[in-house]
């Protein structure tokens, strides 16, 4: 269960606010992953966008989390930022069948 204050603080929040308070060490990956997964799930209710959360994220999390206390810092500049993914290429019915007929294109 995520912390409601926590939640609060992250909804709309800047991704550079997060990274910094990650990196001071003022948040946790696992703190943030589980908000994250919060608020996604409760905009999913709405919007039905979530269809999934990434397998072995929460173990990873709590790994990252042992590294920076074993450390003392951050490994890197993402380090604890959750990542979402979409599929690699719309259904035909979100773009229209012939935007896709000869394979996905970076847009």
């Amino acid at each position: 269960m995520a912390d409601e204050h926590l939640i609060a603080d992250l909804n709309g929040a800047s991704f550079a606010h997060v990274q910094m308070m990650l990196q001071r060490g003022e948040l946790s990956a696992s703190a943030v992953l589980t908000a994250i997964r919060t608020l996604a799930g409760r905009a999913s209710q709405q919007l039905n966008c979530v269809t999934g959360f990434i397998e072995g994220a929460t173990l990873e999390a709590a790994h990252l989390d042992e590294q920076r206390a074993r450390a003392g810092r951050a490994k890197g500049p993402l380090h604890g930022i959750p990542v979402a993914c979409a599929p690699a290429e719309p259904s035909p019915t979100e773009r229209g069948r012939g935007a896709w007929a000869a394979g996905p294109r970076l847009l």
